[in-house]
C-alpha cells in the first residue's frame, strides 16, 4: 500500500508504505537531538506548538508503480496544499530535468570526435592509444613498470 499524507494541525505532505512505522518516526526525529532532521523547519514547528505528528492519508493506492510515479503523486498534492511556499515542506518531490536536446550532443561529437578519438604515442612508456586514454593509461601498472 502506498500513501500520501498530511500532518494534522500542519501543511505538510509526505508519502510512505506504512503509516504506522512513518508516524513513529516522524515523532521520535522530532525529539531526538542527534537526528539529522531535527533542525529541520516542520519539526522545529511541531515542537514550539507542542503538536504530537498524527498522519492522515490523503490518497491510497494498493497496487505497485514505479517510484517515479510515486514522486509524482506526492508532488501534486504538495503542489494542491501549497505546501512548499505556505507551508512546512522544504523540498519538492519531484523535480523536472531539463529535456534531452539529441542534436546538440551529436553535433558536438562530430566537430571534436578527430581530436578526442586521435592516436598518440604515451611520453613515459611509447604506448601507442586514443587521448581520451592517455591519462588513465599513466596510472596504470604497465606504463608506471616501464620507467
Amino acid at each position: 500500500m502506498f500513501y500520501i499524507y498530511k500532518i494534522q494541525n500542519c501543511n505538510y505532505i509526505g508519502s510512505t508504505t506504512d503509516l504506522i512505522k512513518r508516524e513513529k518516526k516522524h515523532n521520535t526525529n522530532k525529539d531526538c537531538k542527534y537526528s539529522s532532521a531535527y533542525n529541520c523547519k516542520l519539526y522545529k514547528y511541531v515542537r514550539k506548538n507542542n503538536i504530537k505528528i498524527k498522519l492522515i492519508p490523503v490518497f491510497e493506492y494498493n497496487n505497485n508503480c514505479s517510484k517515479k510515479i510515486k514522486l509524482l503523486v506526492e508532488q501534486y498534492y504538495i503542489d494542491k496544499y501549497d505546501s512548499i511556499n505556505n507551508g512546512l515542506n522544504t523540498n519538492r518531490a519531484f523535480v523536472n530535468k531539463i529535456p534531452y536536446i539529441k542534436g546538440y550532443d551529436k553535433r558536438r561529437y562530430e566537430k571534436n570526435k578527430e581530436f578526442v578519438n586521435r592516436k598518440i604515442n604515451c611520453p613515459i612508456c611509447n604506448f601507442f592509444g586514443s587521448k581520451r586514454n592517455l591519462k588513465q593509461h599513466q596510472r596504470s601498472k604497465k606504463c608506471k613498470n616501464s620507467i
